[in-house]
């Protein structure tokens, strides 16, 4: 019995603890902006209370938890902005999920990581945190002014590094199309048997391709290749091998992709889609599988 009621005072004390830390994420007050209420947590089981319909995107990306609360002005009535602060665990969990929401028609900013504004919402990323900071957009006057000084006060509120995840460096800068790197923590491609790994617009010759690269395969670099060629042989694929390129490199024609390329280089999978010639995309497939080797 006296093992039991230490057992809960102790459970008690760390639901305490845990607690207060959610809240001094977020201040009591600043400039003219006051909490509304307090600061609500919501983990992976009731996350669809919050945002139903996209939870389990969330978990998928690695979701830990979400602190949230509301701010209102003080000198203006009825001017309201939520603020939403997710953990996903990891700075590429919290990249995989902002790269979701990013568009065209916003603004890029240096916040935190990289921030993005597209009023009446701006979303950053900084380290493990994902942040979403969205403006009343019919009470709110200056709602982009208002959506910068929020990012201003919460990036410093939150630890963590501001570079952007190691698993970038995979890519290469040359040809990349800017801002359209995606991370995808299973499936990539659409096949289960790549895994985890990154992908990013490319263009060639001002030809449009997409390169990706996997990382965490199920079952291993060799297995999710031969996989790959066992499935595309089942679509009637011609393959070609391509010599001293990589550990074991080839090339076909794609149901969905129109041409590809796709090579082992020890524990990764590099390849190169939506080619209009095998031979487009070549030297970019060299260049790739030079820099992943430098990095390991």
């Amino acid at each position: 019995m006296k093992y039991k009621i230490f057992s809960f005072v102790i459970i008690l004390i760390c639901v305490a603890n845990w607690v207060g830390a959610n809240e001094n994420l977020f201040p009591v007050k600043f400039d003219n902006w006051k909490q509304l209420k307090k600061p609500v947590l919501y983990a992976s089981k009731d996350l669809h209370k919050y945002i139903d319909g996209e939870a389990e995107m969330y978990i998928g990306y690695g979701f830990k938890k979400l602190n949230t609360t509301i701010y209102r002005n003080l000198a203006k009535k009825n001017q309201d902005v939520t603020i939403d602060i997710y953990d996903m665990g990891t700075s590429i969990n919290a990249f995989g999920i902002y790269s979701y929401y990013i568009g065209k028609s916003g603004e890029f900013l240096k916040i935190g990581t990289e921030g993005y504004l597209e009023a009446p919402v701006l979303y950053f990323i900084k380290g493990k945190y994902f942040v979403k900071i969205e403006a009343d957009s019919e009470n709110v006057l200056e709602p982009e002014k208002t959506l910068l000084r929020f990012s201003e006060i919460f990036t410093k509120q939150l630890k963590g590094d501001i570079a952007y995840p190691k698993e970038l460096n995979y890519l290469i800068k040359q040809g990349l199309k800017e801002h359209s790197i995606h991370y995808v923590p299973e499936a990539l491609l659409g096949h289960k048997f790549l895994g985890k790994g990154v992908e990013a617009e490319y263009q060639i010759k001002e030809k449009d391709c997409k390169v990706f690269v996997s990382y965490n395969q199920p079952e291993g670099a060799s297995k999710s290749f031969e996989d790959y060629k066992e499935y595309l042989i089942k679509n009637k694929s011609v393959i070609k091998e391509i010599i001293n390129l990589g550990d074991k490199t080839i090339g076909a024609s794609d149901p969905y992709h129109k041409n590809i390329l796709i090579s082992i280089s020890g524990k990764f999978i590099v390849g190169i889609v939506d080619l209009d010639t095998l031979e487009d995309g070549i030297e970019l497939l060299k260049l790739l599988i030079s820099n992943i080797s430098k990095l390991y």
